[in-house]
């Protein structure tokens, strides 16, 4: 090899060495500013996690303080006001708590406390607003909310100070995933622990543990069907040719169903049927394609009426509708004696491409289609209009019975108000008490009406 080939190859060599060397500086630097960056987003999280936690252990500290106020308070005047700092400060600390890197699963008994006592509150405060005092099981309610209430703000304090006089960080207390066995003893887990069985909570609000036991209404007496049988009646229900569908699946909790899928020429089908009874929850099927279509708005209407009739849905009432593209939603309550009942809810939807029904829900029915026993009203159609502002016209008038946010019942008389604007609304009045119930806006335009 001559002197000219040693050359060229000792200097690609070096050239390689060179450009390896550089190229591990440049890796280690990178891995350098990648750690510097970790640490100061570390660092950042950390400092959010505390800002968050020192808010939690504040908004429970007052909560602790107006509920111990709130044990000695009688006036209902005077009661709105301290039940509406509780919900203020539980809503806060709920949302500081979900902050937190153990504000999830880890809390998730401590969340729902916190939650419950605003949301109880919250329903007080309207009672009382209309001037009606506490009854001595709410009484006790208060004094057992209040003392849990402390010993929760207690446990934070306490976990606060132990971060810090041991300048422990808040990220580093969390149970991690199957290190459970690891960490029994963690502080935050006592909290989690002591909030197991927390003060049972009655009301009729959201959060309120009754609705748990709740079972479906119009399940009650019927027997548990196999997935074959309830499979046969999702084919009669829907119109479906047999052996398209097929189970997939099953999902349990209050309202068990089967799942079942297939596929025909219009396209994909999926069906939820329940296990008790084999009556149809839940229907999803493809559409058809945007611009073909010839069903009008009155079309679809009687489409899916007629579609409920011929299933046994009896006595359903057409109540708003949504057009999305080329699909109709049609919402459908149960009405009997005049009287609309809202909780009995059913939506269709129609493609109006085709006429088919290529969507079906009926949760709010089957959970709460009974017969009721109402009474006449106590309350005239005259006596609640004079509970409408002067700025608004009545336009018509509607016995009905609305869900509450607990899953209750109200009998209301439904009044239909327009603006000088020409906007519309609808005021609900008790038809017991002639108290306000509730107020919405509809929203109208030429796909249909939502209310809000």
């Amino acid at each position: 090899m001559d002197k000219k080939a040693k050359k060229t190859i000792v200097r690609v060599i070096t050239f390689s060495a060179a450009a390896i060397a550089v190229m591990a500086v440049m890796v280690v630097r990178s891995e350098m500013q990648i750690s510097k960056r970790e640490e100061v987003l570390t660092a950042a999280e950390e400092l959010a996690y505390m800002r968050a936690f020192s808010e939690a252990v504040s908004s429970i500290e007052d909560m602790n303080y107006s509920l111990e106020k709130a044990r000695y308070i009688t006036s209902p005047s005077l009661s709105v006001g301290i039940y509406s700092e509780i919900f203020s400060e539980a809503q806060s600390a709920a949302a500081c708590l979900a902050i937190l890197p153990f504000g999830g699963a880890e809390l998730e008994n401590t969340s729902a406390f916190v939650a419950r006592i605003g949301d109880y509150c919250y329903a007080l405060s309207k009672k009382a607003a209309a001037g009606i005092p506490r009854t001595a099981e709410e009484n006790e309610t208060i004094i057992s909310l209040s003392q849990s209430t402390q010993k929760l703000a207690s446990s934070l304090i306490d976990i606060q100070g132990q971060v810090y006089s041991e300048g422990l960080k808040l990220s580093a207390l969390h149970m991690d995933d199957g290190a459970e066995e690891a960490n029994t003893g963690s502080p935050v887990q006592a909290i989690e622990n002591d909030f197991m069985e927390s003060p049972s909570l009655v009301y009729d609000g959201p959060f309120s543990e009754h609705i748990e036991a709740m079972e479906p209404m119009f399940l009650e007496g019927k027997q548990e069907v196999s997935s074959e049988e309830a499979l046969e009646k999702a084919e009669v229900f829907f119109d479906l040719r047999k052996g398209i569908l097929t189970q997939t699946g099953e999902v349990s909790g209050r309202l068990p169903t089967y799942i079942f899928e297939g596929e025909d020429e219009y396209g994909k089908i999926h069906v939820q049927m329940t296990k008790t009874g084999g009556e149809a929850l839940y229907m999803c099927r493809d559409a058809g394609q945007e611009g073909r279509g010839g069903v009008t708005r009155e079309g679809a209407l009687k489409l899916a009426q007629q579609f409920l009739d011929e299933n046994g849905i009896s006595e359903m009432r057409d109540t708003y509708t949504q057009q999305y593209g080329n699909s109709m939603v049609i919402n459908f309550a149960y009405g009997k004696n005049d009287v609309i009942c809202y909780s009995d809810l059913v939506k269709v939807t129609i493609d109006m491409s085709t006429g088919h029904i290529i969507g079906y829900e009926a949760r709010g029915y089957i959970m709460s289609h009974t017969q009721r026993e109402l009474t006449e009203p106590a309350i005239s159609p005259e006596a609640a209009e004079s509970a409408v502002s002067a700025e608004l016209k009545v336009l018509e008038s509607q016995l009905c019975v609305i869900p509450t946010a607990g899953k209750n019942e109200i009998y209301c008389i439904e009044l239909k108000c327009e603006s000088k604007e020409g906007k519309h609304y609808l005021l609900y009045i008790n038809a017991m008490t002639g108290a306000e119930e509730k107020f919405l806006i509809l929203l109208e335009n030429e796909n249909g009406t939502l209310s809000i």
